[in-house]
């Protein structure tokens, strides 16, 4: 999928992390890793590697994903999206802010307007109220629309 969707070819090492198992055990002998340090080793200096220019090809085109979490009768919804740039940019309190300055976005809901608390990338926060604020999101190659009063919570992929 990586391959196809950013149009290069690079080389995949396809690697299995248990990250909350004390042991495995394994039906085939394969090579094996005991800590993380041995594990990015093997990458750097044992793994095969892709031609530099497919490389940066396919890592010029790796779109990171945001989050979109909503709460449901049926528990929280979640949605992996691209937020578009310019549906995040927003001049609170005399500030700029843009999609790049942003880490998460909470939610909170009332009967006239959502009150919105933005952690950003440097570790403050600020807030501000919306009414009838939407946000455009790609999502399998289709632009959607999604309202602020159905979303609690946005994690912003960086």
């Amino acid at each position: 999928m990586l391959k196809e969707q950013t149009k290069s070819n690079p080389w995949i090492n396809p690697i299995v992390y248990f990250k909350d198992a004390e042991s495995v055990i394994a039906k085939k002998d394969e090579i094996w890793f005991c800590n993380i340090k041995e594990l990015v080793e093997y990458i750097k200096n044992d793994g095969k590697s892709s031609h530099i220019n497919e490389l940066n090809k396919c890592l010029a085109n790796i779109v990171v994903a945001d989050f979109l979490y909503s709460p449901s009768l049926f528990g929280e919804r979640s949605l992996n999206c691209q937020i578009m740039d310019e549906s995040l940019k927003f001049n609170i309190k005399g500030k700029i802010i843009t999609k790049k300055d942003i880490f998460t976005i909470d939610i909170d809901h009332h009967f006239d307007r959502d009150t919105v608390y933005f952690k950003l990338m440097d570790g403050s926060y600020l807030t501000c109220d919306f009414e009838n604020y939407f946000i455009i999101v790609r999502e399998e190659n289709a632009l959607h629309r999604y309202s602020f009063s159905k979303i609690q919570k946005i994690i912003i992929g960086h």
